[in-house]
């Protein structure tokens, strides 16, 4: 068994023994003191061993090392092409400044690092004031170049400053106030931009502009995630500036609210209402909701509906209502008024009265309601009967209650006036007695609005309309 097992470990003997037969030749080798030089091509530590080479390692190390001053206490061995480094140094940074050296020698193969670090007051202040001393000596070599790069910086920012503060020089060429705007905004960047590049190569410093682009482009993520609703409405403000589907003082309803046109800002579109409020709507909104224009064309019908009883002439109604309208000359003859029956009730007929109005000349409010006064004159001078609602109760109760069908009578036909002396008795050409020009009030409350100078408007009176 012993036996067996001795033969078992023979091939790991076997392995042992050339394992130390190969470690002894080796240290045999550095006793010798052959080198074992580090290939250049391959980074791989070639076998043959170059006579000398340890005395020209350690000759040129040492020759670097006296010319520079802060390595001048540096001393250097050489054995196997392991360099050995001792003395003493100023600083930590020396101190791997010499093994950085010593290991761009061909030949060297390890660097042994025995430096010590000086702790003496005098020297170290000394290297210190060197350091200083020589980079403020840097410095002050740029600082021509730097007042020069400031200068060229300075320049460009005043260029840039000029064209910002100038509206009317990119408008006179675009018939877009935004267009004209963005363009001059564009083109005070692009200036500043390009002064700043320039002070950037002649500083050498051009990498610095990749860094910034670099964060500035994170940075315009985050920003871009953050500020999303305002992008959104700075983009809506471009297009309905490109659009123009309003114009100043134009009266529009947008997402429920009505109101005339003041302004269109970067953000938002601002409208005066009726009652004098103003009201800031998201570019947005406006985009992408359902618009009503109300003045984009001059003529704008108004229409109201009017009862009479069912027993009334319908077509002396119409005609009579018809009529009424044409006497008006705030309604306009062509296109023509029409009264038209709508809807039979129970208890009476429903008329529509529909006629149209010029915007510029007439206010549309004023007219529609003369209108109606007009119209309900005339039906009582006529005899024509204009009921309210009949509503019919029925009133269930006990089998030994007494039921109750009643309805409401009536009212008894108004009967005519008799007409006065030279007076026809129903006529409709009588000359208009209230006043139906435009209201001018609202015009001068949102042009007063328009003049705020410390306000952006994005919209223009000439410019083309969608």
């Amino acid at each position: 068994m012993n036996r067996r097992g001795i033969r078992g470990q023979a091939p790991v003997s076997t392995l042992s023994r050339a394992a130390g037969t190969g470690l002894l030749l080796v240290i045999c080798l550095g006793i010798a003191g052959h080198p074992v030089p580090v290939s250049a091509a391959d980074g791989v530590i070639s076998t043959e061993a170059v006579a000398g080479s340890d005395e020209r390692i350690a000759a040129r190390l040492q020759d670097i090392y006296a010319e520079i001053d802060a390595l001048s206490d540096v001393t250097v061995g050489v054995d196997a092409g392991v360099v050995e480094l001792s003395g003493t140094v100023n600083g930590g940074v020396e101190r791997e400044r010499a093994a950085a050296i010593a290991n761009r020698i061909d030949g060297v193969v390890a660097v042994e690092d025995t430096i010590g670090v000086s702790n003496e007051v005098v020297p170290r202040l000394a290297g210190a004031l060197n350091t200083g001393l020589d980079r403020l000596t840097a410095v002050a070599s740029y600082l021509p170049l730097l007042a020069i790069a400031l200068l060229i910086i300075a320049g460009c920012g005043m260029v840039a400053r000029l064209i910002w503060s100038n509206k009317r020089l990119f408008t006179r060429t675009v018939d877009n106030p935004f267009l004209g705007n963005l363009l001059r905004q564009i083109s005070g960047f692009a200036v500043l931009m390009t002064g700043i590049l320039t002070a950037l190569e002649l500083l050498d410093a051009t990498a610095v502009v990749g860094a910034v682009l670099g964060a500035a482009g994170v940075a315009g993520l985050a920003i871009g995630f953050a500020f999303r609703d305002t992008i959104e409405n700075y983009i809506a403000g471009i297009l309905l500036s490109l659009r123009q589907p309003f114009s100043p003082h134009d009266y529009v309803a947008v997402e429920g609210h009505e109101g005339h046109v003041a302004r269109l800002t970067n953000r938002a579109t601002v409208l005066v209402t009726l009652d004098g409020n103003y009201v800031r709507i998201p570019n947005a909104k406006v985009f992408q909701g359902v618009l009503l224009n109300y003045s984009r064309n001059p003529l704008r019908r108004f229409a109201f509906q009017v009862g009479i009883g069912t027993d009334v002439d319908i077509a002396a109604a119409q005609d009579l209502a018809r009529r009424t309208l044409g006497a008006m000359s705030a309604v306009l003859d062509e296109p023509e008024p029409l009264v038209m029956v709508a809807e039979l009730g129970d208890s009476n007929v429903i008329i529509d009265v529909m006629a149209w109005v010029d915007q510029r000349e007439v206010s549309f409010g004023k007219v529609r309601s003369e209108a109606i006064r007009q119209i309900k004159e005339r039906f009582e001078e006529a005899g024509f009967d204009m009921p309210e609602p009949i509503y019919r109760l029925r009133l269930a109760a006990d089998s030994s209650a007494v039921r109750v069908d009643d309805s409401v009578p009536k009212p008894a036909p108004v009967n005519p006036a008799p007409p006065l002396p030279g007076r026809a008795p129903v006529r409709a050409v009588e000359a208009d007695a209230a006043d139906v020009s435009p209201d001018h009030h609202m015009a001068e409350q949102v042009e007063q609005e328009r003049r705020r100078v410390d306000s952006e408007d994005l919209l223009d009176d000439h410019a083309p309309q969608e």
